[in-house]
């Protein structure tokens, strides 16, 4: 039976740092919070732990321990995303 682990903590993306010259109103609009859904499963053959959000198709990691498959498939979404953004 796959563990779930849902969402990941919430980030600040696109923080402008006080005294940057930004606005406040303009701050408030660089900031974006995401939340996905992970589901985190034990691997059959090995083991290790596999992760994907069912939210964002092709994006999964793996981790030797449960933490480590956490730390990894947030990172995997960050960049995944960052990727999406940029096309």
């Amino acid at each position: 039976m796959p563990l779930s682990a849902t969402g990941l903590r919430k980030r600040r993306v696109g923080h402008a740092p006080a005294g940057s010259g930004v606005a406040r109103g303009q701050r408030s609009q660089l900031m974006k919070f995401y939340s996905f859904q992970i589901v985190i499963e034990k691997e059959p053959e090995d083991e290790g732990y596999f992760a994907y959000t069912p939210n964002v198709p092709g994006c999964f990691s793996n981790g030797k321990t449960i933490e480590e498959t956490k730390r990894n498939i947030r990172e995997a979404v960050e960049q995944h995303l960052a990727s999406m953004l940029a096309q």
